[in-house]
């Protein structure tokens, strides 16, 4: 994973005049007849907003709440940096083996204040987080399955001002040679974040289960992901049946596809689709059944 810096920064300029010797009152060229009324310097020229009106732009972005299912460093992460929390989102797969299984947390934070005091708080929280080092690297940090990025930006303007923060992290387990097949993996909750009534169409049954899932919400808008795995073309049949019906039952219109690719749009702007999808996985063990991708967003 690669760890980026990224700052832009504008500069201030001003101008004036120069202010006349005190020591000579005498003109350097003869006055003529009328003389023209003296000009004032003029004012200094500012860039962008006022500090009062920066921080007002601050305080007044909408936030998320950090989900409830992170550890605790991950959520008191906008409050270790005095931020805010603007977007979130996190992916997690099943695993067979018994090992730690796929996994990624992805966040952006807004934090106003002076860049170096910025840079200050989010090295000491991200070091919280068990990021090594002493100060923001530039290089991609990588510990064994697991990876780090960090991408930092600045609004254009004067300091104090705005830093976004866009940190991500995910753990990838190695694929396993000789894998042996899915038969039935244990499923994984439904995340908190994501709409109850999904889970009638989505949760554990003889014939299929749940072993992705996967959002991303802003103070705009959430978006899903489930991936399920049936035991065979029937119970796949069946769960677009299922998924069919629940489109409907809900109000929403389908738009194209048919069979196991369909998108259905809400009159409200949410979408649901579905698709099948051969990508592996990193289940601890080889796909023996379909696979579909389900996602959900509500505008």
């Amino acid at each position: 994973m690669r760890l980026l810096i990224a700052v832009v920064a504008v500069g201030l300029a001003a101008c004036g005049g120069e202010e006349a010797s005190p020591k000579s009152a005498t003109p350097a060229a003869a006055a003529p007849t009328s003389a023209a009324p003296a000009t004032a310097a003029p004012a200094p020229r500012t860039t962008g907003a006022t500090l009062a009106e920066r921080r007002a732009r601050f305080d007044a972005r909408p936030a998320v709440d950090a989900p409830a299912g992170w550890p605790k460093a991950w959520r008191g992460l906008a409050a270790a940096v005095e931020g805010k929390l603007v977007s979130v989102g996190h992916t997690r797969q099943a695993r067979v083996d018994g090992a730690p299984p796929a996994e990624s947390i992805r966040l952006k934070i807004r934090v106003f204040g002076e860049d170096a005091a910025v840079d200050a708080r989010l090295l000491a929280a991200l070091k919280a987080l068990g990021l090594p080092g002493d100060a923001l690297p530039e290089a991609p940090v990588e510990a064994g399955p697991e990876r780090w990025a960090v991408d930092i930006a600045r609004v254009k303007g004067d300091a104090p001002r705005e830093t976004e923060a866009e940190i991500t992290w995910q753990r990838t387990p190695p694929m396993v040679v000789g894998e042996k097949p899915c038969k039935k993996p244990a499923a994984i909750d439904l995340p908190a974040e994501l709409p109850a009534w999904l889970d009638a169409v989505t949760n554990a049954r003889s014939t299929r289960r749940r072993v992705l899932t996967g959002f991303d919400r802003t103070p705009e808008r959430l978006a899903l992901e489930v991936g399920m795995l049936y035991h065979n073309g029937y119970a796949l049949d069946e769960g677009v049946g299922h998924l069919t019906a629940l489109a409907r039952k809900r109000g929403y219109t389908q738009a194209s596809g048919s069979g196991s690719r369909q998108t259905w749009r809400h009159p409200d702007g949410a979408e649901l689709s579905w698709r099948s999808d051969n990508d592996p996985l990193a289940l601890g063990c080889s796909l023996a059944g379909p696979f579909l991708r389900v996602a959900w967003q509500d505008r």
